[in-house]
């Protein structure tokens, strides 16, 4: 059963960022339970409030928690990835590595995981799990987001009993998550590892159950080639698997014409990576109301390109940032998503017409604010606005210019080990001074 906080604090930091409004220097912010009460500028807030005990956070910046709208915890173990390898080869790599992999090493890893992505800034997170392995450490975590079941390797022979035991254990699972700050979802993995009829099933699923859905999509280059020709390397490796789910050649041209013909794009839905998307693809997601994730570093490691930032901000689209798992990347740090990010936007020329602070802007909403409505969360969670839940994090500043932005500073200088206090729910899940304290360190 998740704790109540009854406390009140007052929260103060050089910079408040609450996304939804204007930086405040000299900010504070007021928690009472697990919900915001007030924010403003300190000195009007300590005087308004003289009774509630002060926490002051000098040279550092109060934000909202990260959104890490998709990760694979149960694949901790496998990683982290520290160097470029071909998209197919690791896939090959990863399934052989969770064959050989013992439980007790899987459990450790997606603990240790856990810990990195709270004390890294992170409070809420898309969570993928084909096993149900994560589940109860990250009930225990406290983090909020959506728990999806994946959906994975089925073609119309083994459609029947795939399903018998997807929706089984679908059941439990949401048994399990009552009373968490969780919420359940559904993945169906891929359009090159399941049939047309079995991503149908998933559709009717999903919106008859009023969940989210997540789906890799157009993620490799090779992606397009599977779907308007039926061949290439995929299709050479998933008839390995003899699996007959190779669609029809000429009949589709590309991913997002494949994913509107099964009726899989939805406002419930998030497609994530999306490198290999056009224009059209964009017009059609923001006409059908679609989220996109986009996972810049783990794209790179992949070798799989870059997020076509420079059409996608072009669209009124619903988008947040992931890291992946960290069998295909190397940490589970959100900021380095954001700068990556950054210097893919300050690439192209239609983007460069935007001037700088309104990029950072766009860019923090998206790893917050713009995360919680890709996740469905963003009326409790997500920016610091007076009545939404107390999740928040702050950044410690490690800069001595006297023209400082604050937004400049969290995109350009920023790290996950500089996140010093972290908060859920109004209860602190992580605070690197009592840690230090505990320690002896000091």
């Amino acid at each position: 059963m998740a704790i109540k906080n009854k406390n009140q604090v007052i929260l103060c930091a050089s910079y408040v960022l609450p996304v939804s409004s204007s930086p405040i220097k000299e900010g504070a912010v007021v928690i009472e339970g697990d919900s915001i009460k007030a924010l403003g500028h300190s000195s009007v807030i300590k005087k308004k409030y003289p009774k509630i005990p002060v926490r002051s956070f000098p040279d550092s910046i109060l934000m909202p928690g990260l959104i890490n709208c998709h990760v694979h915890l149960e694949y901790s173990a496998s990683g982290p990835l520290l160097k470029q390898t071909n998209f197919i080869d690791w896939i090959k790599d990863l399934i052989h590595k969770q064959k050989i992999l013992s439980e007790k090493k899987i459990n450790l890893s997606i603990k240790k995981t856990l810990d990195e992505i709270i004390s890294s800034g992170t409070t809420a997170v898309g969570e993928v799990s084909r096993s149900g392995k994560s589940l109860s450490e990250l009930k225990k975590s406290g983090l909020k987001g959506v728990f999806y079941s994946e959906f994975v390797a089925v073609d119309d022979k083994r459609m029947k009993k795939a399903i018998c035991g997807f929706e089984a254990d679908f059941r439990k699972t949401k048994i399990k998550i009552a009373e968490s700050n969780l919420k359940i979802g559904v993945f169906p993995h891929s359009v090159y590892t399941l049939s047309g009829n079995s991503l149908k099933y998933i559709s009717s699923f999903f919106k008859k159950n009023g969940i989210r859905c997540g789906m890799h999509a157009a993620e490799c280059p090779q992606e397009n080639d599977f779907i308007s020709r039926g061949s290439g390397q995929l299709a050479e490796f998933i008839r390995s698997f003899n699996l007959e789910i190779v669609p029809l050649p000429g009949k589709w041209h590309d991913t997002s014409a494949y994913l509107k013909d099964v009726k899989l794009l939805n406002p419930l839905t998030q497609l994530v990576h999306c490198v290999h998307l056009q224009e059209k693809d964009f017009q059609v997601l923001e006409k059908t109301k679609t989220s996109l994730v986009a996972c810049p570093r783990s794209n790179y490691l992949l070798k799989n390109g870059e997020f076509p930032a420079h059409l996608a901000l072009k669209y009124k689209l619903k988008i947040g940032i992931g890291t992946d798992s960290l069998a295909s990347n190397y940490s589970m740090d959100m900021f380095e998503e954001m700068r990556l990010l950054n210097d893919i936007i300050n690439k192209n020329k239609f983007i460069k017409n935007f001037n700088k602070k309104l990029i950072y802007e766009k860019l923090i909403r998206i790893a917050t604010l713009g995360g919680a409505e890709v996740l469905g969360i963003e009326n409790e969670t997500g920016s610091l606005i007076e009545g939404k839940k107390a999740d928040l994090i702050v950044v410690n500043i490690n800069d001595n210019k006297k023209m400082f932005s604050p937004l400049e500073y969290i995109i350009s200088e920023a790290a996950g080990g500089d996140v010093c206090f972290s908060m859920i729910n109004g209860l602190i899940k992580y605070d690197r001074v009592k840690n230090m304290a505990k320690a002896g360190l000091f």
